[in-house]
Protein backbone atom coordinates (compact mmCIF):
# COMPACT_ATOMS: atom_id res chain seq x y z
CA UNK A 1 0.00 0.00 0.00
CA UNK A 2 1.60 3.20 -1.24
CA UNK A 3 1.81 5.97 1.50
CA UNK A 4 -0.59 8.51 0.68
CA UNK A 5 -3.24 5.46 0.27
CA UNK A 6 -1.83 4.42 3.59
CA UNK A 7 -2.80 7.93 4.90
CA UNK A 8 -6.64 8.16 3.10
CA UNK A 9 -7.03 4.69 4.84
CA UNK A 10 -6.18 6.33 8.20
CA UNK A 11 -8.44 9.80 7.55
CA UNK A 12 -11.03 7.37 6.70
CA UNK A 13 -10.89 5.83 9.97
CA UNK A 14 -10.81 8.71 11.91
CA UNK A 15 -14.63 9.80 10.74
CA UNK A 16 -15.70 6.70 12.50
CA UNK A 17 -13.67 6.50 15.73
CA UNK A 18 -16.06 8.19 18.34
CA UNK A 19 -13.50 8.07 21.46
CA UNK A 20 -9.58 8.76 20.11
CA UNK A 21 -6.90 10.76 22.66
CA UNK A 22 -3.27 10.50 21.77
CA UNK A 23 -0.74 11.99 23.45
CA UNK A 24 1.24 12.85 19.75
CA UNK A 25 5.09 11.47 19.97
CA UNK A 26 4.92 10.29 22.88
CA UNK A 27 7.86 11.38 25.27
CA UNK A 28 9.87 13.28 22.04
CA UNK A 29 8.68 17.07 21.09
CA UNK A 30 6.15 17.19 18.23
CA UNK A 31 7.99 19.71 16.30
CA UNK A 32 6.17 19.88 12.73
CA UNK A 33 5.56 16.11 12.77
CA UNK A 34 2.74 15.46 15.31
CA UNK A 35 -0.08 14.39 13.23
CA UNK A 36 2.77 11.89 11.59
CA UNK A 37 2.80 10.80 15.74
CA UNK A 38 -1.25 10.73 15.31
CA UNK A 39 -1.48 8.31 12.96
CA UNK A 40 1.00 5.89 13.95
CA UNK A 41 -1.14 6.11 17.41
CA UNK A 42 -4.35 5.60 15.53
CA UNK A 43 -2.13 2.71 13.20
CA UNK A 44 -1.18 1.35 16.75
CA UNK A 45 -4.30 1.23 18.99
CA UNK A 46 -7.01 0.05 16.07
CA UNK A 47 -4.46 -2.24 14.52
CA UNK A 48 -5.01 -0.75 11.11
CA UNK A 49 -1.92 -2.58 9.77
CA UNK A 50 0.96 -4.46 10.56
CA UNK A 51 3.50 -2.80 13.27
CA UNK A 52 6.25 -2.95 10.71
CA UNK A 53 4.28 -1.18 8.20
CA UNK A 54 3.64 1.67 10.98
CA UNK A 55 6.64 2.19 11.96
CA UNK A 56 7.64 2.41 8.29
CA UNK A 57 4.77 4.69 7.34
CA UNK A 58 5.67 7.21 10.83
CA UNK A 59 9.45 7.37 9.55
CA UNK A 60 8.28 8.77 5.84
CA UNK A 61 5.59 11.18 7.01
CA UNK A 62 8.76 12.46 9.36
CA UNK A 63 11.04 12.58 6.75
CA UNK A 64 8.63 14.45 4.33
CA UNK A 65 7.85 16.80 6.54
CA UNK A 66 11.55 17.82 6.72
CA UNK A 67 13.31 15.66 9.14
CA UNK A 68 15.34 13.26 7.41
CA UNK A 69 17.76 12.11 9.83
CA UNK A 70 15.28 12.50 12.96
CA UNK A 71 12.54 9.58 11.44
CA UNK A 72 15.69 7.11 12.17
CA UNK A 73 15.88 7.92 15.50
CA UNK A 74 11.88 7.83 15.53
CA UNK A 75 11.38 4.89 13.93
CA UNK A 76 14.03 2.68 15.82
CA UNK A 77 12.18 4.15 19.03
CA UNK A 78 9.09 2.40 18.00
CA UNK A 79 10.94 -0.91 16.80
CA UNK A 80 12.47 -0.87 20.12
CA UNK A 81 9.72 0.10 22.49
CA UNK A 82 6.83 0.03 20.46
CA UNK A 83 5.97 -4.03 20.60
CA UNK A 84 3.81 -3.57 23.96
CA UNK A 85 1.27 -0.80 22.42
CA UNK A 86 0.58 -2.04 19.52
CA UNK A 87 -3.01 -3.99 19.33
CA UNK A 88 -2.30 -7.09 17.79
CA UNK A 89 -5.47 -8.40 18.36
CA UNK A 90 -7.35 -5.62 17.09
CA UNK A 91 -4.40 -6.08 13.72
CA UNK A 92 -5.71 -9.86 13.42
CA UNK A 93 -9.69 -9.12 13.51
CA UNK A 94 -9.07 -6.66 10.76
CA UNK A 95 -6.87 -8.89 9.07
CA UNK A 96 -9.90 -11.50 9.04
CA UNK A 97 -12.67 -9.22 8.29
CA UNK A 98 -11.12 -8.11 5.26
Amino acid sequence: MKYNKHRTLIKEKVKSIREFTSDGCTMSPDMTHGNCCIEHDLAYRFGLMKRSKADKNLRKCIALNGHPFLCWIYWIAVRIFGKHYFNQKKYLENKENK
